[in-house]
């Protein structure tokens, strides 16, 4: 009898212990209550910074030229010609130095990283110079593209409108998917109950693209897709057809398990590069409306809150 009596107390004790910590992964551990930290609190510049790769090299094709971009030296060429020059030579146009300039600034980190809500990011940005062709250079050049046109029919946006894009994207997962509850449920288990390392998610993950989710009808999704899916959703045209330029980051909060969507642009400011920086996550927006709560109060995509926290910032 005792020994029953330790192994249930054992194993209630255990229980209530990881009810204790999933409760303050993914409730209380956000400062609310003095313990933790949220994005408003936290470092934003510094995070992103720690993950940040640099502008990709190769070469950029100008209206009367082409640029070779290393990380050590910029070479320019006109059109016509098979000859390269070191950028700053006396024939190179006044232009193409000037954008040399901001991208040596951006291999060097010269820029200033300022964050905002997601309302309060749109109407920054429109007040001042867009640069698309060094947000280009940010966009990694390997990754996975959509065709422009899926993006177009899931959503019913054109998605060279960067703002409406993000508005059109959440109501499109509401309508075409669900949040996956069980697989939430098993994960929970497995980080917070069991004592072994155990997938429990795997058997619910997709693989899943916008071809697919065309012809959606209730498909359930987890964070880690809604992520993905935004960031080709943003990088589907290229940043000159965009309005403005738009690049999708990914957000870790290890606490949680949890990773959404960050979004930055290029601008040129008064005191020179800035990459403002917003957080945007469809989990909750997607949940609403899967549980039925959408039509009381629809989900709230911005993410720049006190109900979100980051550890990691990857491009």
């Amino acid at each position: 009898m005792r020994r029953r009596e330790l192994l249930r107390t054992g194993v209630g004790a255990g229980v209530t212990l990881g009810l204790a910590r999933a409760l303050h992964n993914t409730v209380i551990g956000y400062g609310q209550f003095g313990i933790g930290e949220n994005l408003t609190e936290q470092h934003i510049g510094g995070l992103a910074r720690a993950g940040y790769p640099g502008p990709n090299g190769g070469r950029l094709a100008l209206g009367d030229g082409e640029l070779l971009i290393g990380t050590e030296s910029v070479r320019y060429r006109e059109d016509g010609t098979d000859e390269w020059t070191s950028v700053g030579a006396a024939e190179t146009p006044e232009s193409v130095q000037t954008l040399t300039s901001d991208i040596r600034s951006l291999q060097r980190g010269e820029f200033d990283v300022e964050v905002f809500p997601l309302e309060d990011f749109f109407e920054w940005i429109d007040q001042r110079q867009s640069r698309p062709t060094l947000l280009g250079l940010l966009r990694r050049q390997h990754a996975v593209r959509p065709d422009r046109s899926l993006i177009d029919e899931f959503t019913g946006i054109d998605p060279g409108n960067g703002k409406t894009l993000l508005g059109g994207l959440a109501e499109a997962f509401a309508e075409s998917t669900t949040y996956d509850i069980p697989r939430y449920a098993a994960g929970s288990v497995q980080d917070n109950l069991l004592p072994v390392d155990v997938d429990l998610r795997g058997p619910f993950r997709p693989d899943i693209g916008f071809e697919q989710l065309v012809d959606a009808d209730g498909i359930g999704l987890f964070c880690g897709e809604y992520t993905l899916l935004t960031n080709r959703a943003l990088r589907s045209v290229p940043p000159a057809d965009q309005s403005p330029p738009l690049r999708g980051l990914t957000v870790y909060n290890d606490r949680h398990k949890h990773v959404y969507n960050g979004v930055i642009s290029v601008v040129e400011s008064e005191n020179g590069l800035v990459i403002p920086v917003t957080f945007v996550d469809y989990t909750f927006t997607t949940l609403r409306a899967t549980v039925g709560l959408d039509n009381i109060a629809p989900g709230e995509k911005n993410a720049y809150g006190t109900g979100h926290r980051a550890d990691r910032i990857n491009w």
